[in-house]
């Protein structure tokens, strides 16, 4: 009688090629054990089922591509790579909210607004406390004048136009503030869109496996280099600064600017914890981008 076996890594490569029953006569050949291929997105290696993933095909399942952008890393200041770290608002390092609370939401433009020409309604992604999954909740914006989210949040690490006038999309900057601490939590960009944040929130409940860290380095005015780093904090309910580097990638202007990191085993972060990107440049106002694909699991 023939053993029934599960193969994960070996097989999944002869299975995309040549299918199961090719796997099966190879095995055979050398041992006469059938094989049965497990095809999950950890089993191969990241190759095929990531889609069925990305299509919420998966149960507990979904699939993350986060990306952000700062437009101005200073030779020797740590930057995170989110929308703060501007010119004209020159906020290097996002902070984290101190407790589950409101966000004052406000517009910099007065087109932004529920009859305005400009971004009318925002919807916005983040956690309410650490032990719960994210939530969203869609926001109506009124111009310069202060509106308040209905939940409480530890953390918004995501937000977006959802509807806007004849302009398409917002025309100022849409700051997104912890009330309590009257900080700087999220921000869209003029003209923006959505947040450019490389920053994410992961509750106790889940578990992420990152599989691909990109970035780019966009300035091409005078030769630099520099460091961007993969910043994970474990303890984000307890200690908002504990931030541990979990891998480093450097670039140069001169040479390769644009890479991607892709790594053979995903690597895990469990839940409760923040992620995120941060830059050391070796000029002023070095434009970076950075982010990373992964998957988080339901535990």
């Amino acid at each position: 009688m023939r053993k029934l076996m599960t193969i994960v890594f070996g097989a999944c490569l002869a299975v995309s090629s040549f299918g199961q029953g090719f796997v099966d006569a190879r095995i055979e050949d050398m041992g006469g054990e059938k094989v049965t291929v497990t095809d999950s997105w950890l089993d191969c290696n990241q190759r095929g089922t990531v889609l069925d993933v990305a299509r919420g095909l998966v149960t507990g399942q979904s699939s993350i591509n986060k990306f952000g952008r700062t437009q101005n890393a200073d030779n020797a200041d740590l930057t995170d790579i989110w929308d703060g770290a501007n010119i004209a608002l020159d906020q290097s390092l996002w902070v984290q909210a101190t407790t589950g609370q409101t966000h004052r939401i406000t517009a910099t433009n007065a087109n932004d607004h529920a009859n305005g020409i400009g971004a009318r309604t925002i919807r916005i992604y983040g956690l309410p406390d650490w032990d719960t999954a994210e939530i969203s909740e869609d926001v109506t914006l009124l111009g310069v004048t202060n509106v308040f989210t209905a939940n409480k949040y530890v953390i918004i690490h995501r937000a977006k136009v959802l509807t806007a006038g004849t302009n398409g999309v917002n025309m100022g900057n849409v700051l997104i503030d912890a009330h309590a601490d009257d900080t700087l939590g999220a921000m869209i960009t003029a003209k923006g869109g959505q947040t450019k944040m490389a920053i994410y929130g992961i509750p106790s409940t889940q578990d992420m496996y990152i599989y691909n860290l990109w970035l780019s380095m966009n300035r091409a005015v005078a030769t630099t280099r520099g460091n961007v780093f993969l910043l994970v904090n474990e303890i984000p309910n307890t200690t908002p600064l504990a931030f541990l580097h979990k891998h480093t990638m450097g670039f140069h202007s001169t040479g390769t600017s644009a890479f991607d990191m892709i790594y053979a085993v995903p690597k895990k972060i469990t839940g409760p914890a923040i992620v995120k990107m941060q830059v050391a440049a070796g000029v002023n106002d070095t434009d970076v981008s950075a982010g990373w694909d992964a998957v988080l699991i339901t535990k």
